[in-house]
């Protein structure tokens, strides 16, 4: 039996069945299927990569939200 995280329109990922140490791992975005030509993965290092991706993710968030924040700022006028 499958279970979906989240949704298909958005993203969202589908966990499947067990082959050996592989797991059925489907990923959706934006009503895509991206992972039509491989969704089998090694459990161990699928979690490392997501965990990573995770990390700079979020640090790459807050470098734009830093940067926005620096843009909304009154421009130096110089006197």
């Amino acid at each position: 039996m499958a279970v979906v995280v989240a949704d298909r329109s958005r993203f969202a990922a589908e966990v499947g069945a067990w082959d050996a140490a592989l797991r059925r791992v489907d990923l959706w975005a934006a009503g895509q299927w991206l992972t039509c030509d491989d969704n089998m993965a090694f459990v161990e290092q699928f979690r490392l990569a997501v965990l990573d991706t995770a990390i700079r993710l979020r640090a790459a968030v807050r470098a734009l939200r830093r940067r926005s924040t620096a843009c909304r700022r009154k421009p130096h006028t110089g006197a």
